[in-house]
């Protein structure tokens, strides 16, 4: 008997994978909880079963070869012992790709349940987000200082009901709180939800598919992260040229959304000025030129690089950059230290150097191979895998700042796509 037709195991791992992306707006905490016990339970059915097939394929494998040079970079770097407690523990974003696989071979439902719980919790955040606008702008505002100051005291006002927070005016968080990544979190996963949406409904209910992705794109942009909504306008772009429909109904969607997008910045100032004068102001900076995305940005690039030069090919060790930024040979001024390089493959260079980063890239590059492929019908692959496949490419992009690579958060974001992708496509090669 299949281990996972134990009634009791089967409804466990079910009900605490649906309830990960409300997990992963609480924290790091219970997303790792979530992520233990669905691996968990998918070794042993593996062991107990003797079911090995999910580690023979061609994606695991090359994973497996990269979490060994994680292992390697870490012992041969600069801090093993810190390395070593980030490196060990990465098999689990990996397994926990295949535990997702087998979850979906043996739960017909689980799609559209999962759907349905994404489509609830981004209305909820595009609520909190519209609340805590409105908290900001009437409950009081910001002193010179960046303090909020109240000047209201009705029930509306009140600081122990706001959401969202009270650190900046020009960024929104929502029910993130203090965490400001509800852009990300928002962009990152339009692109599965669409996949998601098109297998469940094969290409029906569109107009609320095209409804979702508006909310979704301005409260993207209202959330005032610029990488966001770079990821939103690569996601769209990709969409629009993609989905089959007439040229009118792409055209009228897409004067829509940037219609309600010039609106915002034209009557909410706030949103405008982060997107476009201070990214202006950063990038062409008047007493030093064009700097990498800010001064601060350039720093960390140039401190990196310095790290990679000294540890070509097998990096200083996984989420050294933190700790040995600060020595004299690779430090660039008082800007130059970080939790890490806030750039996907700077940090990888200056990490896992050469040999690690040469598997990511080959990822990309593959990715990116099949989404033009796809996207201009090179294959009969069904163009659904295009979506899947943006999930990875916002991801690996190179030429933008990024999140800490090594991050618990974004890598549970990463590998869980991969195992939607995994399913889908033994589905559509049987």
């Amino acid at each position: 008997m299949d281990f996972l037709n134990n009634l009791y195991i089967n409804r466990l791992c079910v009900f605490v994978f649906l309830m990960l992306p409300i997990a992963l707006v609480t924290g790091p905490f219970l997303p790792e909880i979530i992520i233990f016990l669905i691996s968990f339970f998918f070794i042993i059915n593996c062991i107990k079963e003797k079911k090995f097939s999910y580690f023979n394929n061609t994606l695991f494998k090359i994973f497996f070869f990269f979490y060994i040079i994680l292992i390697l970079s870490s012992l041969l770097g600069d801090s093993p012992l810190y390395s070593l407690s980030t490196s060990i523990f990465y098999i689990r974003f990996i397994i926990f790709s295949l535990a997702v696989w087998w979850l979906l071979k043996n739960n017909s439902n689980l799609i559209k349940n999962l759907l349905f719980i994404f489509i609830i919790l981004y209305g909820l955040l595009f609520l909190g987000s519209f609340y805590e606008i409105l908290f900001k702008n009437h409950c009081g505002y910001f002193n010179e200082g960046g303090q909020f100051i109240y000047q209201n005291n009705n029930f509306f006002c009140q600081n122990k009901i706001i959401i969202g927070n009270l650190i900046r005016m020009d960024r929104l968080s929502s029910f993130f709180g203090k965490e400001m990544i509800l852009g990300s979190f928002l962009s990152r996963f339009l692109p599965l939800i669409i996949a998601l949406y098109i297998l469940h409904y094969n290409k029906n209910n569109l107009l609320f598919l095209f409804f979702f992705i508006i909310v979704t794109s301005l409260t993207i942009y209202l959330s005032g992260e610029r990488v966001s909504f770079f990821y939103l306008c690569i996601s769209l772009l990709i969409f629009f040229i993609s989905i089959n429909l007439k040229k009118k109904v792409k055209l009228l969607s897409i004067f829509l959304i940037t219609t309600l997008i010039f609106a915002i910045s034209y009557f909410y100032k706030t949103s405008s000025s982060r997107m476009y004068v201070q990214t202006f102001n950063q990038i062409f900076n008047p007493n030093n030129g064009i700097d990498f995305f800010s001064e601060d940005h350039k720093a960390h690039a140039i401190t990196a690089y310095k790290i990679f030069k000294s540890n070509i090919f097998i990096g200083a060790g996984p989420r050294s950059f933190r700790i040995i930024c600060h020595e004299p040979k690779y430090n660039f001024n008082e800007k130059s230290c970080t939790t890490h390089p806030h750039n996907t493959f700077l940090q990888l260079l200056a990490e896992v150097g050469l040999i690690g980063t040469l598997i990511p890239i080959f990822l990309l590059f593959v990715v990116i191979k099949k989404i033009f492929m796809n996207l201009f019908g090179l294959t009969k692959t069904k163009k659904v895998e295009i979506y899947f496949l943006v999930t990875f490419l916002i991801s690996l992009f190179p030429l933008i700042p990024s999140g800490n690579f090594f991050s618990g958060w974004l890598n549970i974001v990463f590998y869980l796509p991969l195992g939607f992708y995994l399913n889908y496509i033994e589905n559509i090669n049987t």
